[in-house]
């Protein structure tokens, strides 16, 4: 799993993953932290196809935890 800091452009992103799993070997899928639209939301996640990943949401919810320094 490889999360994506960065800002791309939803038309993007499929290309971009591609790109992501042909360089990391060990990468099967890839996703990207957005902007939240909602203000009470942390951020969006977005996987690169729009499908649903358990896996992948608890990467993202382990990357904010670190990153904001808390604990769940």
């Amino acid at each position: 799993m490889v999360l994506v800091l960065t800002r791309i452009s939803r038309v993007l992103q499929a290309k971009v993953a591609k790109q992501i799993m042909c360089k990391v070997l060990t990468c099967e899928q890839v996703g990207y932290i957005e902007t939240a639209k909602n203000s009470k939301a942390k951020l969006r996640w977005q996987m690169m196809g729009g499908e649903f990943c358990g896996n992948a949401l608890r990467a993202v919810a382990v990357w904010l935890s670190i990153s904001q320094k808390k604990d769940f």
